[in-house]
């Protein structure tokens, strides 16, 4: 059993609240009580994430995304639309509904979001070893997020794709690229999850080529325009990764030896084709 703030201490040591953006939410989320014995690692909460939880004895839940992302100006689950007056189900809806079955069940749990994306061995510096980059830092004007890195020797375009499509478990037909399929890459960087807005790095850090995920359609036109390479990898495959990444910290932490942790074995991507 281990007591809330010690599983406080562990993540926010490596990544303190005080690195969150202004529009996050990162912390507790749902703290039903003070010890607990089992913890399940997920990207997110759904509703078969609560199952999972349920039927393997979870009695908290840790994401990377937060389940309350914005304010809750009321709490009403999905039995309680009553469809027949035209009500629509939006994201208050669906969120209240599993904070209504997380309560019912016992489940509590903590969040941590941008916090993660910028720390030390959070998903960035994750997904740069997942990759093989062979040594990276922090670029300058990233605001914390954006990593750029080097190969020892150059690879292709294909080789990259091969080797993200292996790591990240993720078939390569779910990857979009904008840009000149016949490149040579040394240098790259990277921003897991949605970081289209920071990838004129490519530019600044000159690199052959910009990895991230949900790229738009005028991302990739103005990608093009400013001659930069962009790899779209998914949101999901950049930021799956967590699972692995908290449960290496919690390792570190000494939390396994306090408390039972699972990794998810829900595949919560949303797309199938």
């Amino acid at each position: 059993m281990i007591n809330y703030k010690e599983i406080e201490k562990a993540i926010e040591a490596k990544a303190p609240l005080d690195l969150q953006e202004d529009w996050d939410n990162s912390g507790w989320q749902i703290r039903l009580k003070t010890d607990f014995n089992k913890i399940l690692l997920a990207l997110e909460i759904r509703s078969d994430v609560i199952e999972e939880a349920v039927t393997k004895g979870c009695d908290l839940i840790v994401t990377h995304h937060p389940l309350i992302f914005g304010a809750l100006s009321q709490v009403v689950g999905l039995e309680g639309i009553d469809f027949s007056d035209g009500e629509e189900v939006d994201s208050n809806n669906i969120t209240a509904n599993m904070l209504i079955d997380l309560i019912q069940e016992g489940i509590s749990v903590y969040s941590t979001h941008t916090p993660f994306d910028k720390c030390t061995d959070g998903n960035n510096d994750y997904l740069g070893h997942m990759l093989h980059i062979d040594r990276f830092r922090t670029a300058e004007g990233g605001e914390g997020y954006v990593r750029v890195g080097e190969f020892f020797d150059a690879v292709t375009l294909d080789e990259i794709m091969d080797r993200a499509a292996h790591q990240l478990g993720v078939d390569r037909k779910f990857f979009r690229y904008a840009g000149d399929t016949d490149i040579s890459v040394k240098r790259i960087c990277w921003v897991s999850g949605a970081g289209s807005e920071f990838m004129v790095s490519a530019i600044t850090e000159n690199c052959d080529l910009y990895i991230t995920g949900d790229l738009k359609y005028h991302d990739a036109q103005k990608a093009h325009e400013l001659g930069i390479n962009v790899l779209d990898l998914g949101h999901y495959a950049t930021e799956n990764i967590f699972r692995r990444a908290m449960s290496s910290i919690l390792m570190d932490a000494g939390v396994y030896d306090k408390a039972r942790v699972e990794l998810s074995d829900v595949d919560i991507n949303p797309f199938t084709l």
